[in-house]
């Protein structure tokens, strides 16, 4: 948090004094700006998997033998409140996946090809 704070006074300095081409200001600018770029995209992502896993939960049904909930590909996509809320399923279990939240077998996920592929909540503490 602290780093925060510093970099957003440097941000807001910079704004204040104007970055040039010609110096090094325009640098650190353009890092500053592409950081809390990918701050708050990285912000946006964690939230949506928040939800995804509420959804998972919800929708899905908790495994008897390992105790994780599991629901399918067709069983997501087709919720109506999944596709009002989510910007991209695919996208979404695509991040979850990366970050080890959820576990699927296939690389790429499409709508009717994907419908009975099993999603599993791999984390619960989400």
């Amino acid at each position: 948090m602290r780093y925060a704070i510093i970099l957003d006074k440097l941000l807001s300095s910079l704004y204040q004094h104007g970055p040039t081409k010609n110096n090094d200001k325009y640098f650190f600018f353009f890092v500053l700006s592409t950081y809390y770029s990918k701050m708050a995209n990285t912000a946006q992502v964690e939230h949506e998997v928040s939800l995804l896993v509420n959804f998972i939960r919800s929708m899905g049904k908790q495994n008897s033998s390992t105790g994780k909930y599991e629901t399918t590909f067709g069983d997501l996509f087709r919720n109506d409140e999944v596709q009002n809320t989510l910007e991209s399923l695919a996208g979404t279990l695509k991040a979850a996946k990366r970050r080890k939240v959820v576990s699927y077998s296939s690389e790429l996920l499409l709508q009717g090809v994907h419908d009975k592929e099993l999603i599993t909540l791999e984390k619960t503490d989400n």
